[in-house]
């Protein structure tokens, strides 16, 4: 028994539904070409989620740097001025929003490591199918 099957993608997970063939022993399995069709979707998404949390990682240094650049600019005014208060608003200001970007990068991580399981169970049936072609073949 064989049926086709499609992907479906989301932010948090990517599901294949279909295309399985049932083996001699009753079990089922996924066949070879939905099984590499699967790890190259995985692949693109872990991609994806490398080049996404290099741009979160690129946005906080640029909070950094800019929040260093106010620290400097604080230190040389009166605690107690306006301006110095200001600085420090923004300064607050620039925090949470890195704060914010950490929550984002600590997601993206965790995306990462489920593709990577992912990946890893995935490539595990592809051995398996190769596995079992060359003993139908041998």
């Amino acid at each position: 028994m064989v049926a086709v099957g499609f992907y479906t993608t989301s932010p948090f997970a990517i599901t294949y539904f279909g295309h399985h063939s049932v083996t001699h022993d009753g079990k089922k399995t996924v066949g070879l070409a939905a099984s590499q069709s699967r790890y190259l979707s995985l692949t693109a998404r872990k991609s994806d989620l490398e080049l996404t949390g290099q741009q979160i990682n690129q946005g906080r240094l640029q909070l950094a740097n800019l929040t260093n650049d106010l620290f400097n600019t604080a230190t040389t005014l009166d605690p107690d001025s306006d301006e110095a208060v200001k600085i420090q608003l923004r300064i607050n200001s620039l925090q949470k929003l890195d704060q914010t970007l950490e929550l984002q990068l600590r997601r993206v991580d965790t995306q990462q490591n489920a593709i990577a399981t992912e990946l890893d169970a995935v490539k595990k049936v592809i051995d398996k199918n190769i596995d079992l072609t060359f003993k139908v073949f041998a």
